[in-house]
């Protein structure tokens, strides 16, 4: 059937009523006698439009198939209705993306881009950028550079993570919880979700109670509340356990132990023997620490000791020279390690400023809301 006049259509209907066009230009409409694309579905009133495929295996109801779909709401939709069959998007012809039957989402060592996302379950082996809100979990099966590469000022808020690996930004490692991730910082909302992460550089801001199971941070933490010890009781089952840290305006470090008095004198090496599985390798307590104080003490008899620091090695000697006691001892030093040296809160000494310039006029912000806290 060919309509060889040149600027004439050529048109189908039934029931004495237009229902297909193929305009001059090629355009096909359906509903419009004026189509603006070349496959052109118009409703002369708001109501549900559908494109639906179907073959033997399917059916041929309206919720088989795959469906292409305006709602009366203007919402649009791609749908596969199959029960077990999974939505793929391919470029290049290469499959790039793969939602399957379950929701899970798929990427083929490519990056997932979005202004803001909402994802329920998603395995990545490439990049994320963006901003992305996971609802339930994100997965990852993959190394250390999985979801590698957050650029720009994203974020991402997640209530599940789990990788056998890592899952990797480019300024954070994520692995279970629930945190808003974005440049320079890690913050925890709640809870409840076993995992590690680790931060490489920046700052972790605690805005309200939950739990961590894993933390390795690189760069600098710091709290305005409370820092807190808490575990499961381990004689009431409905209670938690919980001790609170040791502050002061030093960064101390602190060795203790136990020494063997012989002949009234003994010699204690504070790298091997600050603790019971082995202690530091030699001359790592002179590198990384300065301000010793030392404290020694004779529990059994009345005798006095005392003790004298010489490099790496605690020297204690009684006045008593027939005894042969047990001596508590209690080494307490100021950290002299490049991480203090070079923190932006201490002096040019590595003394941290225990009094810190704040600008009044800018106050804290949510950074869910950007509203003063």
């Amino acid at each position: 059937m060919w309509n060889h006049e040149p600027n004439s259509a050529l048109i189908f209907g039934t029931s004495n009523l237009e229902r297909l066009r193929i305009a001059a230009d090629g355009k096909i409409g359906v509903g419009t006698i004026t189509p603006t694309s070349n496959f052109h579905i118009h409703a002369g009133t708001v109501q549900d439009i559908r494109m639906q495929l179907t073959d033997s295996g399917t059916g041929t109801a309206i919720t088989d198939g795959l469906i292409l779909r305006k709602d009366t709401a203007h919402n649009g939709y791609l749908w596969n209705h199959e029960p077990n069959s999974a939505l793929i998007f391919g470029t290049s012809n290469l499959e790039r993306l793969r939602i399957s039957n379950t929701g899970a989402i798929t990427t083929n060592n490519n990056s997932i881009n979005a202004g803001t996302a909402t994802i329920t379950a998603a395995t990545f082996s490439g990049n994320l950028s963006g901003n992305a809100t996971s609802a339930n979990s994100a997965s990852s099966a993959t190394t250390a550079t999985t979801a590698q590469g957050l650029t720009g000022t994203p974020s991402i808020t997640v209530n599940d993570i789990t990788s056998t690996g890592n899952i990797t930004t480019g300024t954070s490692y994520v692995g279970g919880g629930s945190y808003y991730i974005g440049p320079r910082r890690v913050i925890w909302t709640d809870g409840g979700t076993s995992g590690k992460f680790s931060f490489e550089h920046g700052e972790i801001t605690h805005l309200s109670p939950g739990y961590i199971y894993g933390a390795n941070v690189q760069g600098n933490l710091s709290v305005t509340g409370s820092k807190q010890w808490r575990i499961e009781h381990p004689i009431l089952n409905d209670k938690d356990l919980i001790h609170s840290c040791i502050e002061g305006p030093r960064a101390d470090n602190l060795y203790r132990g136990r020494a063997k008095l012989i002949n009234g004198e003994c010699i204690v090496n504070i790298d091997s023997e600050c603790n019971t599985t082995g202690g530091m390798a030699d001359g790592t307590f002179v590198l990384i620490n300065k301000n010793i104080q030392v404290f020694v003490n004779n529990n059994e008899t009345f005798d006095r000791v005392i003790g004298k620091i010489e490099g790496n090695k605690l020297h204690i000697k009684c006045e008593n020279i027939n005894v042969d006691n047990m001596i508590d001892w209690l080494v307490i030093c100021e950290r002299n390690d490049k991480g203090m040296i070079n923190h932006k809160d201490t002096a040019e000494n590595g003394s941290i400023i225990v009094e810190l310039d704040r600008d009044i006029n800018k106050p804290t912000v949510n950074p869910f809301t950007d509203e003063p806290i």
